[in-house]
């Protein structure tokens, strides 16, 4: 699949938060009293996996960027890897615009499919839409859409 640095970026922090994240549940004790637990998202063991697979993908393409980019301001500081806008305004500039030009390039990984119905989505299960929405690159959308909940135009 091909995916733009500054979409592995995002789709990174997503599985960061799904496959280590927690969420908040209520319970109560033995005296009855409310108690408040931080417990894993819960995830079907084939989405937990893809998840972590994909988890290492990303996180490989994250770290092949961030060296590129340490280079491209080793070279234009003469490898003090510091540019100030301020000294040299041209320089900065040109950082810029080559770093922005590293974020957009797309570069392919074998990324695998998550069944979205394997995420759990539930209301003892909240994930965060956020999560759900920058997963959506690699979701599989099995949870057929009903045609009365098509908005029309």
């Amino acid at each position: 699949m091909k995916i733009k640095i500054s979409e592995a970026r995002e789709l990174l922090n997503a599985l960061i938060t799904i496959t280590s994240g927690n969420h908040t549940v209520v319970t109560k004790a033995g005296n009855g009293d409310k108690v408040s637990t931080q417990v894993p998202y819960t995830l079907d063991d084939k989405a937990r996996w893809n998840l972590t697979k994909n988890l290492g993908l990303a996180e490989r393409l994250v770290k092949d960027a961030d060296k590129a980019r340490e280079g491209i301001i080793r070279e234009l500081s003469g490898g003090s890897g510091n540019i100030s806008r301020e000294e040299n305004p041209g320089v900065y500039q040109q950082a810029v615009e080559r770093i922005s030009a590293l974020e957009n390039n797309s570069e392919s990984a074998p990324f695998v499919r998550v069944k979205v119905s394997g995420l759990k989505i539930s209301a003892d299960n909240p994930v965060p839409g956020i999560l759900v929405s920058t997963l959506r690159p690699i979701l599989e959308e099995d949870i057929p859409v009903d045609a009365s909940e098509v908005i029309p135009d």
